[in-house]
């Protein structure tokens, strides 16, 4: 199993549901989290899809390599998320 780390910025306006939403999707389908930050709202260097602010969250977890793109696919489609960057450590 390999570490990755994912930071996800969502909408400001998403409700601390779809966030844990995020969070079981990566438990139950991707692998074991071993940190979890929540670095809240910030503003934006510019615009995304119309939002100036987010809302950071730091994940880090266990997983294998080909568990690890289906989750980035999946966070693409997501309608809270804005961007989304998982690097391998």
């Amino acid at each position: 199993m390999n570490v990755y780390e994912t930071v996800i910025i969502t909408r400001p306006s998403a409700t601390s549901k779809e966030l844990d939403d995020l969070r079981e999707y990566l438990e139950s389908k991707v692998g074991k989290i071993t940190k979890h930050e929540l670095w809240g709202s910030k503003t934006l260097a510019y615009e995304i899809q119309k939002e100036t602010k987010g809302t950071y969250s730091y994940y880090e977890y266990e997983a294998l390599s080909q568990q690890v793109q289906p989750f980035e696919k999946w966070l693409r489609i997501q309608p809270q998320v804005l961007r989304s960057l998982t690097i391998k450590r």
